[in-house]
């Protein structure tokens, strides 16, 4: 009798459990998305010949008479916690120079670490050779779309959705950074175009749909829980009771 008791008891709890590891699985998120905003960490600019100046400015195309510059931006992901599911940055723009009444950038991935950045950029020298590296990364890589830059507007926004999967792999441990190069700058006169080079907040900024990490209802926690006591007090009693019983 007390054999098919504890099988009884035991089926129960293994039920417990089954619906428990069901309500765990399926069980939704418990915060709606939220969009973040993340300020620029670092910008610059570097020259086809590898050459740049050491301050926080992001010339994007041609001076007369100069050689094509493109430009970074660098975003800090670290406190971002969850999935970003959409991304769209805003620029501030300072100066337009040039021809025409907007001008197309294209947006690129960014290989170079952020610190080597940070490093040859701000350094008081210009080596050429890593310098021209970091300027062919800056247009080179990944396109993740286009900028249009007016010549009215203040301020600039495009979509990183392309972005997602670099975007998901810094947050929560680094940087996002991406590239700006100017589409067919004009070589006999100056068309470029000057980004606030402040790093103040809202100047430029990231702004991220992230969706939190999926987190299980309380209630399926305390049914598994209860699961988990009873099979764990029957095989304890089992044992006691196998123990007591005397020897045919």
């Amino acid at each position: 009798m007390y054999c098919n008791t504890w099988l009884r008891t035991l089926s129960l709890s293994f039920t417990c459990l089954t619906l428990s590891a069901a309500c765990l699985w399926q069980a939704p998120a418990t915060q709606a998305a939220t969009v973040e905003k993340a300020e620029v960490a670092s910008l610059g600019h570097f020259k086809a010949d590898g050459s740049h100046n050491n301050n926080p400015n992001t010339l994007t195309g041609r001076i007369a008479g100069d050689l094509s510059n493109r430009s970074y931006f660098a975003f800090n992901l670290q406190d971002v916690i969850g999935t970003i599911t959409a991304a769209e940055v805003s620029l501030t723009v300072a100066t337009y120079e040039g021809a025409g009444t907007s001008k197309t950038m294209t947006i690129h991935d960014v290989s170079t670490p952020f610190v080597d950045l940070g490093i040859w950029y701000h350094s008081s020298q210009n080596n050429l050779t890593q310098g021209a590296s970091i300027y062919d990364d800056l247009g080179g890589g990944t396109q993740y779309g286009t900028l249009t830059v007016p010549n009215n507007s203040l301020t600039v926004t495009a979509s990183l959705n392309s972005a997602l999967a670099d975007l998901n792999s810094a947050a929560g441990n680094g940087h996002f950074i991406f590239g700006l190069d100017l589409l067919n700058p004009s070589v006999s006169s100056s068309d470029y175009v000057l980004f606030s080079e402040t790093l103040e907040p809202g100047i430029h900024t990231l702004s991220l749909t992230v969706e939190p990490a999926a987190t299980p209802e309380p209630q399926s926690i305390i049914l598994m829980a209860i699961a988990l006591a009873v099979v764990v007090f029957l095989a304890r009693r089992r044992r006691a009771v196998t123990a007591t019983v005397p020897a045919a």
